[in-house]
């Protein structure tokens, strides 16, 4: 091998060396427009490179002939390649559809063809031979026509790549008019040498130099690469960047006739190529896209579609005009700006939200009373989540219950039913985590199935729920729904989770204001409350007002105040509150039968019944009679004595918290000690009535001696402390053998109220002892006797002088262990007298006894004065008497006189005379007359004559008197 073939391959290998790195290069910058191209073009020029060396270093022809054809692999590729990359880096890239890009490597496959099949039709040369003169080259006898066809076409191609090159430098600026240059210097440089090469003008004739002046090419591209940024800044033309713009570009005419747009406006306007030409005014399609038929120059935002879809473009026009002003054409240029016109009004609406949200926080914390605070929450669900309708739901985790003390927009029916069915809903997984809920369609929510149909009958879909928090944990919630399907955004959740913050706080201040504003209340009532229970001193009064006291200190509907009758073991209806008082006051609990006051003094404690009618304290009947439905029973006691009980009664079914329990045993200590220091009054005005009573009952003992002006007396000083409607004096009558038989009615008081018949009824009763139980009752005992109502009582006597008589008080009245009289009380109330009443009249009769007594004595000692006087003048009379007939005369009259007698006869034995001698008081008539002769028998015989028979009749008695009331009747006689 010549030194001249080896420097040859040398810089063969260099050249190839030199455009691969290139090629390389080109590699590592393929998002580069015609990268691609330009890499797999310089690697062509390389591999020729390198199979040209081959050829020149093979020994033998046929070795030659094989790498001969070998380069026509990369010769024939180099002219497309070339022609696509300068279309590419030029901007007419549109132009190489996949076809035409095909069509230019047809004529490099034929060649290839041809070339590999030579031997058969000599189309690319003729012969080969190595050259003659020496040289390793190998030698073309005669190129064939295929050949020169091979370089038309390659050399069209290459030149039409360089016009495309030059005709850009022109237009563009410097930066890319040099790389343009490079880029045509590169391909001329091989295509002048090859070009000498075939006319055969080089010297050097045996070497072919387009491989070795690829190195040139090779230099000028690395120029171009690193010093005019060639892939770095690349050149984009016009049509480039209209055909890959985002924008929709369409051209009209000045006749408004569409001339070309690029295939963003395809997309848009659902449009082809075979629009063009056609005035705008005829594409209906796309009126909805133009604000006119024949729209100005100027900027107008075109709105497609519904919220839901909607689209929104900013459309361009601008007029293209001639230097005359003339308007040639106008370019209409669509932005989509749906994505900023969202984002936009997502922004102004963040920014309204925002504002609306500061301002309902505001009027929130400005809001005084319940009304106002819900009103202006709705309001502020309105303009700050866009809510058709909105809800406050509380929980009591106490109850585990909901309640919905405001819903705007909702039916009472569907709050019901969420507030018993609130566990089967999604809201109620606040309960685990209490976080915002969203339902974006409540209608097909599979959660909401078991409500289905009370959803869709409401007609809300989308809703929204955000927890409440107070201090002691989840409070409740705060809802909002939409009327459509309407997602809940972010921020709006953010908002709305706000709103809740505000109505939690407002809430749990306005329970605490309202607890303070309570207990302020309450503090107010019960000072008014021990106001009134110091400052009046009747208790039915008292208690009237303390019953309107309760009712209010509760905020209930109503009040009860009850004392309990210890002797009758049951309540006593004493108030209630207004409008009750009278329809209570008629209420009487049966024997036996349940009630709160009973039930709570047995307890000892406040008893809360949230169900008067399923509760064990009180009867079914009784709870009809309240139109109470939850009652509050606080017992009245002090220690262990039994007072009675109030009632806190409310219509609808009310739970008692701890803080109304807690006041309640504070309200029942106060009245407790209010009806007890009305007691002590009571009791001590009582003592002082009984007492003056029984010192103005004294009074009339030591006034009078009279027992009927006495008992008068008695009667009127029993009235100022044990109260009758009518009362009597019952004089006892006793038998011979000393038993009591009858009792007959004097000093009758009140029962000419009742009518005169009455009166005279009374005067003429006379009860048989016997069978009367409550004179026996006393007459037996020797203790006072009350029946509290003559209507239950079984042994009552029922007679018309006691028809109106309801309860009845009796005391006997004793001398010497000897029931001598009754007093008897009535009264037309039932169960008026009472135990205490039995111990007052007991004292009024040991005066009354005392009294008779007292007047029995002074009639003794009157009597006993008497008989002494009326002695000593019949002593006087006897001694002066001188015969028979003055004594006996005497004797007669002063018997008359000491008797009070009508007669008196004197009947003598005379054993000489007839039998019988009759002295007799002068002015006889004929009246049943007792005689004695002698006194307390001093005479050894009495006598006892018959006046009416006419005869006489003895009977002789020793030592005694014998009297007969009626001796007319008397069989002794």
């Amino acid at each position: 091998m010549t030194i001249e073939v080896q420097v040859a391959v040398l810089l063969l290998w260099g050249s190839a060396a030199l455009t691969g790195s290139i090629a390389y290069y080109a590699f590592r910058h393929l998002t580069r427009p015609g990268a691609l191209t330009l890499a797999l073009l310089l690697t062509a020029m390389s591999g020729w490179s390198l199979l040209y060396a081959a050829e020149l270093q093979a020994p033998s022809l046929a070795a030659k002939v094989i790498f001969a054809k070998l380069q026509y692999l990369a010769i024939t590729t180099i002219s497309p390649l070339w022609l696509i990359f300068a279309l590419q880096y030029t901007g007419r890239d549109d132009w190489l559809t996949p076809w035409r890009r095909r069509l230019l490597f047809v004529p490099a496959i034929v060649t290839c063809l041809l070339v590999f099949t030579n031997e058969w039709h000599g189309l690319i040369w003729r012969d080969v031979a190595l050259d003659p003169r020496g040289h390793p080259e190998l030698l073309v006898v005669g190129r064939g026509v295929g050949f020169w066809f091979h370089a038309a076409i390659a050399y069209s191609l290459i030149i039409g790549g360089i016009v495309l090159y030059i005709v850009f430098a022109i237009q563009v600026a410097r930066l890319y008019r040099y790389q343009a240059l490079m880029m045509v210097g590169s391909a001329l440089v091989p295509l002048s040498s090859n070009a000498v090469y075939l006319s055969g003008a080089l010297p050097l004739g045996w070497v072919d130099p387009t491989p070795l002046i690829f190195a040139g090419s090779g230099l000028l591209l690395a120029i171009g690469f690193f010093r005019f940024g060639l892939f770095d800044i690349t050149p984009i033309t016009a049509r480039t960047i209209v055909t890959h713009l985002q924008d929709a570009v369409m051209v009209l005419d000045h006749l408004y006739r569409v001339v070309e747009f690029n295939p963003a406006a395809q997309r848009l306007l659902q449009i082809d190529e075979q629009i063009i030409g056609y005035p705008l005014n005829k594409l209906v399609q796309i009126h909805q896209f133009i604000p006119d038929k024949e729209p100005a120059e100027g900027s107008y935002e075109i709105v497609i579609g519904t919220e839901a879809n909607q689209r929104v473009f900013q459309l361009s026009v601008a007029m293209v005009r001639e230097r005359q002003h003339v308007p040639v054409s106008y370019i209409l240029v669509w932005r989509e700006t749906t994505r900023e016109h969202v984002l936009l009004t997502t922004e102004r609406r963040r920014v309204e939200r925002q504002r609306h949200l500061v301002q309902s926080i505001g009027e929130l914390l400005a809001a005084t009373d319940t009304a106002a605070f819900y009103s202006t929450l709705m309001v502020a669900a309105q303009k700050v989540l866009t809510a058709d309708r909105a809800a406050i739901y509380l929980y009591d985790r106490t109850t585990d219950s909901l309640s919905c003390p405001y819903a705007s927009g909702l039916s009472a029916e569907y709050v019901a039913t969420i507030n018993r069915f609130f566990h089967n809903v999604p809201g109620a997984q606040l309960l685990q985590s209490p976080q915002p809920i969203v339902v974006v369609d409540a209608q097909t929510h599979p959660g909401l199935a078991p409500l289905r149909e009370a959803v869709v009958r409401e007609g809300f879909h989308s809703y929204a729920v955000f927890p409440l928090f107070m201090p002691d944990g989840l409070g409740g919630a705060f809802v909002v729904y939409r009327n459509v399907v309407k997602p809940f955004s972010e921020d709006e959740i953010n908002a709305g989770q706000t709103l809740a913050y505000v109505a939690a706080a407002m809430l749990e201040n306005k329970r605490l204001l309202t607890g303070a504003r309570r207990h302020a209340r309450q503090m107010t009532l019960l000072n008014e409350i021990t106001r009134t229970a110091l400052g009046i001193d009747d208790l039915h009064e008292m208690l009237r007002l303390l019953a309107n006291r309760l009712g209010e200190l509760f905020e209930a509907d109503g009040a009860y105040l009850a004392l309990w009758d210890e002797h009758l073991q049951r309540p006593v209806p004493a108030a209630a509150s207004a409008g009750l008082h009278e329809r209570y006051m008629q209420m009487r609990a049966e024997a036996g039968e349940p009630t709160l006051t009973e039930s709570a003094l047995r307890a000892g404690r406040v008893l809360a019944i949230e169900d008067v009618f399923n509760t064990p304290y009180l009867s079914r009947r009784i709870a009809n009679l309240f139109p109470s439905r939850s009652i509050l029973a606080l017992p009245l006691m002090v220690e262990q004595q039994k007072l009675g009980a109030a009632l806190i009664g409310f219509n609808q079914r009310h739970r008692f918290t701890d803080e109304e329990i807690t006041l309640g045993e504070q309200v029942a200590a106060q009245l407790s000690l209010a009806i007890v220091k009305i007691h002590l009054l009571a009791a001590e005005r009582e003592q002082r009535r009984l007492a003056e009573a029984l010192r103005q009952a004294g009074l009339a003992l030591s006034e009078s001696l009279d027992v009927n002006t006495i008992l008068d007396r008695l009667l009127d000083e029993i009235q100022r402390v044990v109260p009758y409607d009518s009362a009597n004096v019952m004089i006892v009558e006793y038998d011979e053998q000393q038993q009591a038989q009858r009792a007959r009615l004097t000093h009758l008081r009140g029962y000419d109220r009742f009518g005169e018949a009455v009166a005279r009824a009374a005067a003429a009763v006379v009860f048989e002892v016997a069978s009367t139980p409550n004179l026996q009752r006393m007459l037996t005992t020797g203790r006072p006797f009350i029946v509290p109502d003559t209507a239950q009582e079984p042994g009552w006597v029922d007679i018309e002088a006691a028809a109106h008589v309801r309860s009845w008080a009796g005391a006997p009245i004793i001398i010497h262990g000897r029931v001598i009289a009754f007093f008897s009380l009535d009264k037309t109330e039932p169960n008026f007298y009472r135990p205490e009443h039995a111990d007052y009249l007991a004292a009024f009769a040991g005066h009354a006894a005392l009294a008779i007594e007292n007047a029995r004595l002074y009639s003794e000692a009157q009597r006993r004065s008497e008989e002494l006087r009326i002695l000593y003048a019949a002593s006087r009379d006897f001694s002066a008497g001188l015969d028979e007939g003055t004594i006996l005369d005497a004797i007669v009259h002063h018997l008359v006189e000491a008797f009070q007698a009508a007669r008196c006869v004197i009947l003598r034995r005379e054993p000489s005379e007839p039998p019988f001698m009759l002295n007799q008081t002068p002015n006889f008539r004929r009246r049943a007359v007792s005689s004695c002769v002698g006194s307390r028998c001093r005479s050894r015989l009495c006598w006892r004559l018959p006046v009416r028979r006419r005869r006489p009749w003895t009977i002789l008695r020793q030592g005694g008197c014998t009297r007969c009331a009626m001796y007319r009747s008397c069989n002794r006689y």
